[in-house]
């Protein structure tokens, strides 16, 4: 099922228009999450312009289902790929979160849905915010920067500085350091695989991992 009826433009392909897409889809919002700290209570709705960009964006580029990575296809293959770097990641965030507690004083967590309780707030980051970094970060990300004369090793390499730097909103460096070093491999599976349940699995189970972790010891 095809996400477009209009034709192709050029502008995905332009320096200049990634530039000032760059500083409203990225910039602007972790300024404002800096300077008005009420504002992750309001994180959702960048996430949901996103996805409406997402949409303009296919519908533009002629891009599938199949592009963003929504398909069963090479899910066995991207998903047994990524599972030992899932479960070394998972093994080595938890040991040092046991050993450095400190280090991982994330100070917004919990501020976006303050009523949530721990259990309700790690379900909803697995089965909402996860699915939609994964689609947005890698599923819509990568195939638009794919787009740019740059070529697919800075796709992927720039799709994981930006993932490790929206996770800056959290105050914690070592975080958002995390956040880049996990979301690497992640983002060289999907240029291979194309798969994005994969990604979405294999990020759910650190983050129930970590993230539970971190709730309990908090």
């Amino acid at each position: 099922m095809r996400l477009y009826k209009t034709g192709k433009t050029n502008y995905f392909q332009s320096g200049p228009f990634f530039f000032l897409e760059l500083v409203w889809m990225v910039f602007l919002p972790i300024v404002l999450f800096y300077t008005q700290p009420g504002f992750v209570k309001f994180r959702l709705v960048p996430l949901f312009l996103l996805s409406v960009y997402a949409w303009v964006f296919a519908r533009t580029e002629h891009l599938t289902w199949r592009d963003f990575g929504v398909s069963k296809r090479n899910f066995s293959a991207a998903f047994t790929a990524i599972l030992p770097w899932t479960m070394i990641s998972m093994v080595f965030a938890t040991g040092l979160l046991i050993t450095f507690p400190s280090i991982f004083d994330v100070q917004e967590l919990g501020r976006e849905f303050p009523l949530l309780t721990p259990v309700l707030l790690l379900l909803s980051y697995v089965f909402i915010s996860i699915p939609i970094q994964e689609f947005l970060f890698r599923g819509v990300y990568i195939p638009r920067l794919e787009k740019l004369p740059f070529g697919s090793q800075f796709a992927i390499l720039w799709s994981s500085i930006v993932f490790g730097y929206s996770h800056t909103i959290f105050v914690n460096k070592w975080f958002a350091l995390g956040a880049f070093v996990f979301g690497l491999p992640l983002a060289i599976n999907f240029a291979k695989n194309r798969n994005i349940w994969a990604l979405i699995l294999s990020h759910a189970l650190l983050g129930a991992t970590f993230v539970g972790s971190l709730l309990y010891l908090r």
